[in-house]
């Protein structure tokens, strides 16, 4: 991740509360879906996508299909979480 230019890295929050990132790609990874399907990780509950420029994480889009609720979206203390534990030039935009 840091040495990305610029990236979008899908995330997801294991069961046992690991957090793994993977570069999103359009033909084999475009989507948490897809990475689900063709590596599972295990008891994958959450879902989240960052936008990366000059190694560090600019923006975070809190909703993943893979996250319960009508709305789709992480809880505001689990983003919370995510900033203090991803590399950031102060704090990134949450775009929805």
């Amino acid at each position: 991740m840091q040495q990305a230019k610029a990236a979008v890295f899908l995330g997801i929050i294991t069961g046992d509360g690991q957090v793994r990132l993977k570069l999103s790609d359009p033909v084999q990874f475009p989507g948490h879906t897809e990475w689900l399907v063709r590596e599972p990780p295990g008891a994958a509950i959450r879902g989240f996508s960052v936008l990366v420029r000059d190694g560090k994480v600019w923006a975070i889009f809190p909703r993943s299909r893979m996250n319960p609720g009508d709305d789709a979206r992480l809880e505001a203390d689990t983003i919370v979480e995510l900033i203090r534990l991803l590399p950031t030039d102060g704090p990134p935009q949450i775009l929805e």
